[in-house]
């Protein structure tokens, strides 16, 4: 076994939606509706990492390692 080279031997990666901030806007609909209201956005916990900002790397699927 190695250290995975995906992730470096944590078994994380950043997660791809948030960048790692555990958030992402959000944007209302009511723009959609009503075109004059313009957007608005605010922030929610990210859907892909539920907050946490990382997920299990795909390629070692979290344990950090690799066979050789």
């Amino acid at each position: 076994m190695a250290a995975c080279p995906k992730c470096g031997g944590t078994g994380v990666l950043q997660c791809h939606r948030c960048k790692g901030t555990g958030k992402v806007e959000e944007s209302n609909n009511e723009a959609l509706i009503n075109p004059g209201l313009g957007v608005e956005q605010h922030p929610v916990r990210c859907p892909s990492c539920h907050g946490v900002g990382t997920e299990a790397c795909s390629r070692c699927d979290g344990s950090g390692e690799v066979h050789v």
